[in-house]
């Protein structure tokens, strides 16, 4: 960083990064690192890109040798292995291919150590990510207005068959990006304990989307408040028995208020039968599949 922004200026590429990153930590009292940087398209793709890792890995030893447990929980930003495999075969972008694929291995075998006392770490692994309000050039980055449609196109089951069916070079161009909102929640989910990290590592679109859905409300453990007990009892009733009463919208809002309401552990990624009903009971706007779907249930189908 350039310490802009309210942030402390720190260069990754110099020697001393690693120990600079423990005294943060131990002065700011961090408890995630996020590494978000990257570069491409320039003649030091493989330097920055593999620093994270090589000050993971010497903030890692730094505090061992200190005694410290200053280290927190480690995520990094990486990519898919196969827009990897398409990149090494590129040679404008072979630099940042490995630059990426040294930072993913050395933070791996840094904090997957048996004797790693420090809080873990996890890799997430997104095809394409875009977002903001402008297009850009260098990264590559398409805006959320046209991002969102070519996630809404490609994210169709077809066509990620069809993506899935695919060598490398010709399937990435049929994989659905993430929106960069998503992305970011998932980190403080996983962040802030929130969201587990299977295998330390969020691989795919899809991983990183249900990382990031899960809310706060979710986070309830052990027995209930009584008024909140009492109030997941009265929608479920309501949702049961009245459900004709309300608008789609009205009763897409109270399974929402429902799900805040859940402990811990039937929240919506371990509850096979919320997983299984949530798109087609009460859908505001069905897709295609899940409109064919309702149709079939209701008994207008063919």
């Amino acid at each position: 960083t350039k310490g802009t922004y309210g942030t402390i200026k720190l260069d990754l590429t110099d020697e001393s990064a690693g120990k600079k990153l423990v005294e943060i930590c131990e002065i700011e009292n961090v408890y995630a690192v996020v590494s978000a940087v990257g570069s491409i398209f320039s003649e030091c793709d493989y330097e920055i890109n593999s620093a994270s890792g090589r000050v993971a890995q010497a903030a890692f030893e730094s505090s061992n040798r200190s005694k410290s447990s200053a280290i927190p929980k480690f995520i990094f930003i990486g990519n898919s292995d196969r827009v990897r495999n398409v990149c090494k075969a590129i040679p404008q972008l072979k630099k940042y291919a490995k630059g990426k694929e040294e930072s993913e291995r050395l933070v791996c075998e840094t904090f997957g150590k048996p004797t790693s006392s420090d809080g873990g770490y996890c890799i997430l692994k997104p095809t394409f990510i875009y977002g903001g309000s402008s297009f850009n050039v260098n990264p590559p980055r398409f805006p959320n207005g046209i991002g969102g449609i070519i996630e809404a196109l490609l994210g169709l089951y077809p066509i990620q068959a069809l993506s899935d069916s695919l060598p490398d070079v010709l399937g990435v161009a049929f994989e659905a990006p993430v929106n960069v909102d998503a992305v970011a929640r998932a980190i403080v989910n996983v962040a802030t304990g929130l969201c587990e990290c299977p295998n330390n590592k969020l691989e795919s679109r899809e991983d990183i989307i249900m990382a990031a859905s899960l809310r706060e409300g979710s986070m309830l453990k052990g027995p209930m408040p009584n008024g909140m007990n009492a109030r997941r009892e009265q929608l479920k009733r309501t949702l049961s028995h009245r459900a004709t009463e309300f608008t789609p919208e009205q009763n897409f809002a109270m399974l929402e208020e429902l799900e805040r309401l859940k402990p811990i552990d039937t929240r919506p990624t371990d509850d096979v039968l919320l997983n299984g009903r949530w798109d087609f009971c009460f859908d505001v706007e069905p897709d295609v599949g899940t409109g064919f779907i309702k149709e079939l249930f209701e008994g207008n189908g063919p």
